[in-house]
């Protein structure tokens, strides 16, 4: 029974935050609480997955923060769960059969669909799904749920909105991100295919953005240049 009680901490947290978050304001409190929880067990690796892993009908704590959120969460709590947890990216929503990455590709297109988003919003829910990809088993991306829906499906809206300057999710994950994946860069790509030959409004291709990114790995920069030999001249 203590057992339980101990890991069903982290979930009764993230039930808080989906409260808080479906309320008015922001869920700063259940936030501070969850953080503070991954602190306090961040090396209590068995403590850390148990609790991670637990599940109830809705899925795990991951989904009840991810879905129906008024709020873009948190891209830090996503990556240390998934980082110190990477097992439950494995676990379903017995609802929907969701994994935790069909939640955030759905929610980042809610979120595309009734928010107003600028940049930042889109680099931070593509962080988040960056994380859940990663974590998550091979082919994940084209595993369905009970209606029948991929993630990659679900990201495509999101992949092919542009920004005020022109730029995709892929310009900016090229830009600025200080550990794109080569996984996610596959991901952007299938989801959008026609974004590696566009330009923003300065006339900058996102290959040409991850040359001058340089957090860009050596494999980000390969995985560029064989998705398109015609646009290196040098």
């Amino acid at each position: 029974m203590a057992e339980n009680i101990l890991e069903r901490e982290l979930f009764d947290l993230c039930l808080i935050y989906q409260k808080e978050s479906l309320s008015a304001g922001e869920p700063v409190t259940a936030v501070k609480k969850i953080r503070q929880w991954m602190k306090r067990y961040e090396n209590d690796s068995a403590r850390f997955k148990a609790a991670a892993c637990y599940a109830g009908y809705y899925g795990t704590g991951l989904h009840l923060i991810l879905l129906g959120s008024l709020h873009i969460p948190p891209s830090d709590i996503v990556e240390t769960w998934m980082k110190q947890a990477p097992e439950s990216a494995k676990i379903k929503c017995n609802l929907n059969l969701s994994l935790t990455l069909h939640s955030a590709c759905f929610e980042c297109q809610h979120w595309e669909l009734h928010h107003k988003s600028n940049s930042l919003d889109r680099v931070n829910w593509t962080n988040v799904i960056m994380a859940a990809l990663d974590a998550s088993p091979p082919l994940s991306a084209n595993t369905k749920n009970r209606c029948g829906s991929t993630p990659l499906q679900m990201f495509m809206r999101t992949a092919e909105t542009k920004d005020e300057n022109e730029m995709l999710p892929l310009h900016f994950m090229a830009a600025y991100s200080k550990n794109l994946t080569v996984s996610f860069l596959e991901f952007l790509i299938a989801a959008y295919p026609r974004g590696i030959e566009l330009k923003d409004d300065r006339g900058i291709l996102p290959l040409q953005y991850a040359f001058l990114n340089k957090s860009s790995s050596v494999e980000v920069l390969m995985h560029f240049v064989k998705l398109s030999p015609e646009i290196v001249q040098y």
